[in-house]
C-alpha cells in the first residue's frame, strides 16, 4: 500500500463547472500585474476597488494573529481536496498552497468556492462550529477579522480565477465586494 493508504475521493455535488487554475498553476500573487489589474476591474466599480484597497491596507493582520495565534493553513480548501479514509473520516489533500496564517482564510475560501459554484454554505453555523473547535470566542473583533479576510481573498486572490466561471458565478462574486465594504466601513 502506498503513502495514500486507502484514501478515496468522493465525487462532489457540483452545480457549476470546476474552477480551473490559470495555466502554469501560478498563484494570484505571482500573476502578471496587468492581468491582475484587469481582473480587479471585474469585481466592481472603481470606488469599490479603492475602498476595498484602503480597508485591506489598514487591516492589521497581527491583531488577527494575536486573536488566535499562527497556524498552518491549507490554502486551497474546497470539496475536491477532501477525501475519506478507510474509517470514513474526511482528510484534506493537495497541500502545495499551505502556509502559516491565522486559519480564517481556509474557512472563508471554502465558503467562497462553494458560493462560486452556486452553493449556499451555512456560514453562521460553520463560523460557530469553527470558533468553538478552536476555542475562540465569537466577538465583534473576530467577526471583523473574518470579514477582512473575506475581503482580502475576494479582492486579491479571486480576480485571476473569475474568467473561469460562468457569468452567473462571476456575478455572485462581484456582488460580495460592496456587501463587505459596507460591513467593514
Amino acid at each position: 500500500m502506498g503513502c495514500t493508504g486507502n484514501l478515496t475521493r468522493e465525487a462532489p455535488q457540483r452545480t457549476g463547472p470546476a474552477l480551473a487554475r490559470p495555466q502554469g498553476r501560478a498563484t494570484p500573487c505571482r500573476r502578471d500585474r496587468g492581468q491582475r489589474e484587469q481582473a480587479l476591474a471585474q469585481l466592481g466599480r472603481d470606488d469599490d476597488a479603492r475602498r476595498a484597497a484602503d480597508l485591506i491596507l489598514h487591516d492589521t493582520r497581527s491583531d488577527k494573529l494575536a486573536l488566535s495565534g499562527p497556524l498552518l493553513e491549507h490554502g486551497d480548501c474546497h470539496t475536491e481536496n477532501i477525501v475519506r479514509d478507510e474509517h470514513g473520516a474526511y482528510r484534506w489533500i493537495d497541500w502545495q498552497e499551505a502556509h502559516l496564517g491565522d486559519g480564517f482564510g481556509d474557512l472563508i475560501f471554502l465558503w467562497q468556492r462553494a458560493e462560486f459554484d452556486g452553493a449556499d454554505p451555512p456560514r453562521e453555523a460553520m463560523t460557530v462550529a469553527y470558533t468553538a473547535a478552536r476555542h475562540l470566542h465569537l466577538k465583534p473583533i473576530l467577526r471583523r477579522a473574518l470579514s477582512l479576510t473575506e475581503l482580502r481573498l475576494l479582492f486579491i486572490s479571486w480576480p485571476p480565477f473569475l474568467p473561469y466561471g460562468t457569468p452567473e458565478n462571476q456575478q455572485r462574486m462581484k456582488e460580495q465586494l460592496p456587501r463587505l465594504i459596507d460591513t467593514l466601513s
